[in-house]
C-alpha cells in the first residue's frame, strides 16, 4: 500500500512540473514570437480576365517592425498592378491561432488571370529589424534584430470563359455601362467636334479593350486619347475609362452618330450580354466662306459669264477691268498708309500669335495659328499625314515634321486629361520641340 502512495505521489509530481514547464515554454514561445506574413486573395476561382485582390497583412506582436528590401512575389501567367502604395500601418488587434497579435496590410496587388487552369503566385518575401532586448547588451548603441520574412503562397484555379465569345467581346469582364457624350451637337463644317465613349463599372478596367466608334464618311478624325478617373480606394478597379475622339465634319447637313456598343462578360451571372450608348444627332452648318473659297467662286463666275452671247463679253471684260483697278488702288493706299504709320507691324503680329501660355491649350492654338499663317487653310481639319505634307510644301524641315505628332499627343494627353491641365507638366524636351517648330513656322509666315 505504501508503494502505491508513492507512486501516486510522485505521478503527481511529475504532473506538476510539466504543466509548469509546458506553461513556460508556451509563454517564453509567444514572447519570442516573430513577425510573420499572411496572404489572402479575393476569390480564388476567378475566371479568365477577371479582376481579384491579392493582399499581404504583416502580424505582430506589439511594436511594428521596420521594413525594407521587399522582393515582389512570382507572377506567371497573369497580369498585376500594385494598388496604389499606402502602406496601411493602421494596426488592428487580430486572434490567430489563439495568440492576441496586430496586423496591418502592406501590400496589395490588382490581378487578372491571363489563362485557365491552376496558377500559384509566390515568393514574397521582405526583410524586418526590430529593437533588441536592452537586458543583452550594455552602453547606449543597441543593434536591431534583422531578419527574412516569406509569405506563403496562394493557389488559384482560373475558369474559363463559357461558351464561345461573342464577336464584339474585347476582353471587359465585370458589371459596366456605356455612355456617348459630344460636347456640342450644333456646329459649321471643318469646325472640331470633341466626342467621348466613356465605359463605367466596376471590374477588369485596367485591362480591357475599348470599343471604337463609327463616324459618317464626311468626318474626319484623328486617333483616339484614352484617359481614366478610377476611385481612389482599395478593392476591385471602379470608375470610368473614357476614350476621347476629336472629329472635323467636312460638309453640312443632319448626321447621326451610331450607338456604341461592346460586349461584356458578367462574372456575377457567368452569361455574356451587350450593352450599347444611346446615339447622337449631330446638325453641321455650312462653313464660312474662305479667302481660297471666295477667289474659287470670283473664277467660277467670271468662266459662267464667258459662256453669254458674244455681244455682251467686250463690256463685261470692260466693267471688270475697271473694278479690279479700282480695288486694287483703293487697297494699296490703305497698305501703303498703314506701312507708314505701324513699321513691322506683320512681324509683331506673327510674334504675338506664338506668345505661349502656361497651358498646353494655349500651345496648341498658337502651333495652328501659325500653320494658318503659313498658307494651310483649316489645319485642324486635316489628319497628321495631310498635315505632314502641307508642312512640307512650305518648308518646314522633315525631321520636325517627324516629331509632330509625338507633339501633339503630348498637348493632347493634357488637355483632355481627367486631372485637368493645373496637373500636369509638360515635358521640357516637348517645350523644346514646339519652341523650334513655332520659330520655323514664324519666320515661313513673315516670308509670305
Amino acid at each position: 500500500m505504501a508503494t502505491g502512495v508513492f507512486r501516486s505521489l510522485l505521478f503527481c509530481t511529475l504532473t506538476v512540473i510539466w504543466f509548469f514547464i509546458a506553461q513556460n515554454a508556451g509563454f517564453a514561445a509567444a514572447k519570442d514570437l516573430k513577425p510573420f506574413l499572411t496572404a489572402s486573395i479575393s476569390n480564388n476561382r476567378p475566371f479568365v480576365g477577371q479582376e481579384v485582390l491579392l493582399t499581404y497583412t504583416l502580424c505582430f506582436r506589439d511594436t511594428a517592425p521596420k521594413i525594407s528590401e521587399e522582393v515582389p512575389p512570382s507572377l506567371r501567367g497573369v497580369w498585376v498592378k500594385e494598388a496604389k502604395p499606402e502602406r496601411y500601418i493602421r494596426s488592428t488587434p487580430v486572434t490567430i491561432k489563439g495568440e492576441q497579435l496586430r496586423s496591418a496590410v502592406v501590400k496589395q496587388f490588382k490581378v487578372v488571370p491571363l489563362q485557365s487552369g491552376p496558377i500559384t503566385i509566390a515568393g514574397y518575401s521582405m526583410n524586418c529589424s526590430l529593437p533588441s532586448d536592452p537586458a543583452s547588451f550594455t552602453g547606449s548603441d543597441i543593434p536591431d534584430v534583422r531578419f527574412l520574412i516569406t509569405a506563403p503562397g496562394v493557389d488559384i484555379v482560373a475558369r474559363p470563359l463559357p461558351g464561345n465569345a461573342p464577336k464584339g467581346f474585347s476582353g471587359a469582364v465585370g458589371t459596366f455601362s456605356l455612355e456617348l457624350t459630344a460636347d456640342r451637337q450644333n456646329l459649321k463644317a471643318r469646325e472640331a467636334l470633341t466626342m467621348k465613349i466613356i465605359l463605367s463599372g466596376t471590374g477588369n478596367l485596367l485591362t480591357l479593350t475599348m470599343p471604337d466608334l463609327r463616324l459618317p464618311v464626311s468626318f474626319r478624325r484623328n486617333q483616339s486619347l484614352y484617359t481614366d478617373a478610377l476611385k481612389n480606394e482599395p478593392g476591385i478597379s471602379s470608375g470610368s475609362v473614357i476614350s476621347t475622339i476629336q472629329v472635323w465634319p467636312q460638309s453640312a447637313g443632319d448626321y447621326q452618330v451610331p450607338s456604341a456598343s461592346m460586349d461584356i462578360f458578367n462574372p456575377e451571372t457567368g452569361k455574356f450580354h451587350s450593352i450599347i450608348s444611346k446615339p447622337l444627332t449631330i446638325h453641321v452648318s455650312p462653313a464660312a466662306q474662305t479667302e481660297t473659297e471666295n477667289n474659287s467662286d470670283i473664277s467660277g463666275t467670271i468662266k459662267k459669264q464667258s459662256e453669254t452671247p458674244f455681244f455682251l463679253r467686250p463690256l463685261t471684260i470692260a466693267a471688270g477691268i475697271i473694278i479690279l483697278v479700282m480695288i486694287s488702288f483703293v487697297s494699296f493706299s490703305i497698305w501703303n498708309k498703314n506701312r507708314r504709320s505701324y513699321p513691322g507691324r506683320k512681324q509683331a503680329d506673327i510674334q504675338l500669335e506664338i506668345e505661349r501660355g502656361q497651358s498646353a491649350e494655349s500651345m496648341k492654338k498658337a502651333i495652328f495659328a501659325l500653320i494658318e499663317k503659313a498658307g494651310i487653310s483649316s489645319p485642324c481639319a486635316l489628319t497628321r499625314n495631310e498635315l505632314k505634307k502641307e508642312l512640307l510644301k512650305t518648308g518646314v524641315p522633315e525631321s520636325l515634321l517627324n516629331e509632330l505628332p509625338e507633339m501633339l499627343d503630348s498637348l493632347d494627353r493634357i488637355i483632355y486629361s481627367t486631372a485637368g491641365e493645373k496637373k500636369q507638366v509638360i515635358p521640357e524636351s516637348v517645350i523644346g520641340k514646339i519652341d523650334l517648330l513655332l520659330n520655323t513656322l514664324n519666320k515661313i509666315a513673315v516670308s509670305n
